[in-house]
């Protein structure tokens, strides 16, 4: 079974993958870039795949299996560009959820 739980505090994101997520969805919106590298940090302790919502160079410090872009979100070229192996995946919003989970975890 796959889960994707979108989260936007470390305890929740606990709770999710303990109750079966297998991709957690940081989302913390009218936040800045350093404040959600600082939130997300400990995201990557957790034992599934790990997706920013929204920022591309949050994902890039922290190390994020994946980022998830709008339509109008700035930086889907520099999400999709070749990266270390950990940071191998990438998507937008024009893909259902379930897609992208697919993409996320094929790429892992």
């Amino acid at each position: 079974m796959r889960l994707h739980a979108l989260v936007d505090n470390l305890e929740t994101a606990r709770i999710a993958v303990e109750g079966g997520a297998t991709v957690i969805q940081l989302r913390v919106k009218g936040i800045s870039t350093d404040e959600l590298v600082e939130i997300g940090r400990p995201f990557r302790a957790l034992p599934v795949t790990f997706v920013v919502n929204d920022d591309v160079e949050a994902t890039l410090r922290l190390e994020a299996d994946g980022v998830h872009l709008g339509r109008s979100d700035p930086g889907a070229e520099r999400a999709l560009a070749p990266r270390p192996r950990r940071q191998t995946s990438s998507t937008t919003a024009t893909t259902s959820t379930c897609q992208m989970e697919w993409e996320v975890k094929d790429d892992a």
